[in-house]
């Protein structure tokens, strides 16, 4: 494929919510084709009946807007529009995609993913036929975990093709706005990404800016106005685990007690006396032996968890977490990849998860079952 040709291939995402739309928005006003893949033919006709049309407020600069003055990107999108065909009982189907238009649908070699965790293999696994061998797939969502998951499913696929895996966490805000297809850019953060480095790509992990191919989707990623910093090596887990712990914290906590993120401190014992600082004692504990890094075992202290937490309540304060909406709508929640990613690590190195197991399976069941005594006395 000659450069121009790769300057201009088309970048495709799954998960066509806030996040997904924000990190779309952008690639589009720098100039980047985008593919929207939706989950429905129905969702697709409304986009369609929209105009192609995708709306950004950035209510964070704090200064009122004139109504329906919401930045658009406007028909750019048009061409790109692909929907996977709903089957029964699934959000995806596999190895059926259709178009807005009788065209064929290029491969697929740039791919971004902000969906449920949950819902990532079952994602991958419906556009696989329209992968090319060697795929760049950028995972930005909650929790850890999946990227293990992302890359047992290629290899049940007899290492047919070999992706090259991004990870990446942010802390941007973005929610819905009342229009269709718009949303409010809520809170400027950073988003940072780093290559994941596993069997299939050993290499040296201090990479740098200079050295990345300038056609590959982690440059293209670098030149969003969206605070994208590269982090190569360990800093990305350092990231990671910093979102990680406090939605570990905040996330079923607000969801069992059902209030707002800063209200998790005063509600909190009504599940078990002092939870969110023995969580975050066992939440420490199982970090640090997990993870070889002194730069991580210094830093993930009991402490500095529970002041991490804090902070983050106090900022979001009137804030609902996604697993409050979810958990008290009866829908499924990312609790597998939160806790339940804290208490297979922690079973991994004999260390104790039993808050953490006590959060799992309230989160996990609308109707608890009954829970061991001595987890929800101690």
């Amino acid at each position: 494929m000659n450069s121009a040709k790769l300057k201009n291939e088309v970048i495709h995402i799954l998960g066509v919510g806030s996040i997904g739309s924000l990190i779309a928005f952008h690639l589009s006003k720098i100039g980047k084709p985008v593919s929207l893949i939706f989950r429905n033919h129905e969702k697709e006709k409304l986009f369609s009946e929209n105009g192609f049309r995708l709306g950004l407020t950035n209510s964070y600069l704090k200064r009122k807007l004139p109504q329906n003055s919401s930045q658009i990107v406007s028909r750019e999108f048009q061409e790109h529009i692909q929907v996977l065909k709903k089957s029964s009982g699934l959000n995806f189907k596999s190895d059926s995609i259709s178009t807005s238009d009788p065209k064929p649908i290029e491969k697929i070699n740039k791919l971004i993913i902000t969906t449920k965790t949950f819902s990532t293999v079952e994602a991958i696994s419906s556009v696989y036929n329209h992968l090319s061998l060697q795929p760049e797939i950028f995972l930005l969502q909650n929790g850890m975990g999946v990227a293990e998951e992302v890359f047992s499913f290629f290899k049940s696929m007899n290492n047919e093709k070999v992706p090259k895996l991004i990870l990446g966490t942010t802390t941007h805000g973005c929610m819905p706005d009342t229009d269709i297809f718009c949303y409010v850019h809520t809170g400027f953060g950073t988003c940072h990404i780093s290559e994941y480095i596993s069997e299939y790509n050993l290499k040296n992990t201090d990479v740098s800016y200079a050295s990345l191919n300038k056609n590959s989707l982690i440059s293209t990623l670098l030149q969003l106005p969206l605070n994208v910093e590269l982090a190569p090596g360990p800093d990305i887990d350092i990231h990671l685990l910093k979102k990680l712990v406090v939605n570990a914290v905040l996330n079923p906590i607000s969801a069992i007690v059902n209030c707002r993120n800063g209200l998790i401190f005063e509600k909190a014992d009504i599940i078990r006396k002092d939870l969110i600082s023995d969580l975050c004692t066992e939440i420490s504990s199982i970090i640090t032996n997990t993870y070889k890094e002194d730069r991580i075992k210094s830093l993930f202290t009991r402490d500095f968890i529970y002041n991490t937490v804090f902070d983050v309540c106090q900022v979001t304060y009137n804030n609902y977490s996604s697993m409050n909406i979810d958990f008290n709508s009866k829908r499924q929640t990312e609790i597998k990849y939160i806790n339940g990613y804290l208490i297979n690590i922690a079973n991994k190195n004999g260390v104790g998860s039993a808050l953490n197991k006590l959060l799992y399976d309230l989160i996990s069941n609308t109707q608890p079952s009954v829970l061991d005594p001595e987890i929800l006395t101690q």
